[in-house]
């Protein structure tokens, strides 16, 4: 049962991570666009110029950012699937 918890943390915190790229912040900067993906770490930047014209889009991965996104929506995920997992043991010895 360990391993089925374990499991399912580590593909929600993955999940979950990825799914925060939605979230968007973009910084007022002179010059330049730039664009911070990520909740509540951004964990991939943006960047491209527009002094004399646009140029290509860059990306950049905040490894750190990503690492404490995956680490803390897996928390998440295998405190939501303990509590589920709990609840139907406990509702299940009661009947």
């Amino acid at each position: 049962m360990r391993w089925k918890l374990l499991l399912g943390a580590v593909i929600g915190g993955f999940l979950l991570t990825f799914a925060s790229v939605i979230y968007q912040v973009k910084p007022l900067i002179m010059d330049a666009e730039e664009i911070h993906f990520g909740f509540p770490f951004a964990w991939l930047v943006a960047i491209r110029g527009t002094w004399g014209g646009y140029t290509t889009w860059s990306y950049h991965i905040q490894w750190l950012g990503l690492i404490g996104d995956i680490v803390l929506y897996s928390l998440i995920t295998a405190a939501i699937l303990y509590l589920i997992g709990f609840r139907k043991k406990r509702g299940l010895a009661e009947h």
